[in-house]
């Protein structure tokens, strides 16, 4: 199961799934509510953690999944460690790159509930696609740049109405704080934490020290990625998230740092 970050959805994934088919496995990458094709519900606690830990919990139900491992990026990095520490037979292994709770958040986040409400559809004819290429440029690192095609797969969810009222609410409710080192000493799972080093969006300043309390994890810089180092640097990643969740590799998977 692959989730993505705020304000994206599950076309971040487009070059990770079929690297992780070509091993037999059944991919999945699902848009968590208010992104992507999913509804934009308004409701009070619509996007707490809790919220979409349990959206995460009710797409693998309803997929007919027991148990499986988690790759996800940014917000639902840290939506899959909730799941994770709430229910451990559901996630086999957990693959986080650039995840909330590992690194610091801009604290303009915190600003967000002083923002008018953009309710219905007019607010998105605001949305242009130069913004959308802006705010794409400033995620990347020097690796890669995202092409026109990419552009118009990002800009299409936000002509949606309340796409941006979706999008305010969850930078409100949800929790982006770092986890602290004794909680994430309880995850029990094989868990691998991937950071670009030039991640301006999720700051890894303590990442690599924070990895270092998964009683199962592993640490991995991606030189000169910026928040989506999937996207950027597929033929580096995709052989990383690959190895992790090898069949043969999930039983037992010590606290390593591998060097750059």
């Amino acid at each position: 199961m692959c989730l993505h970050g705020w304000g994206i959805h599950s076309y971040l994934w487009r070059g990770t799934m079929g690297a992780l088919a070509a091993q037999g496995r059944r991919v999945h990458a699902i848009d968590l509510p208010g992104h992507g094709l999913s509804d934009r519900p308004l409701t009070p606690g619509a996007y707490t953690l809790s919220a979409f830990a349990a959206h995460l919990r009710a797409a693998l139900d309803a997929l007919a999944i027991t148990s499986a491992p988690i790759i996800a990026q940014s917000l639902g990095g840290r939506v899959a460690v909730a799941l994770a520490r709430l229910e451990p037979a559901r996630v086999r292994a957990l693959a986080l790159l650039g995840s909330v709770g590992f690194g610091e958040i801009p604290k303009v986040v915190a600003l967000a509930k002083y923002l008018p409400v953009p309710h219905g559809p007019l607010p998105t004819v605001l949305v242009r696609r130069w913004m959308v290429a802006l705010s794409k440029a400033m995620a990347y690192g020097r690796r890669a740049v995202p092409n026109a095609h990419d552009i118009d797969e990002y800009w299409a969810p936000t002509q949606f109405p309340d796409f941006l009222a979706a999008l305010r609410q969850a930078l409100i409710e949800f929790d982006w704080r770092p986890l602290a080192p004794e909680v994430i000493a309880t995850i029990s799972q094989p868990a691998l934490v991937l950071f670009g080093t030039r991640d301006r969006t999720v700051r890894p300043v303590h990442a690599e020290s924070l990895a270092s309390h998964l009683p199962r994890g592993t640490f991995r810089w991606i030189r000169d990625a910026g928040h989506v180092a999937n996207e950027e640097a597929p033929e580096e990643v995709n052989p990383i998230l690959r190895d992790f969740i090898a069949e043969d590799r999930l039983p037992e998977y010590p606290n390593t740092r591998i060097p750059d």
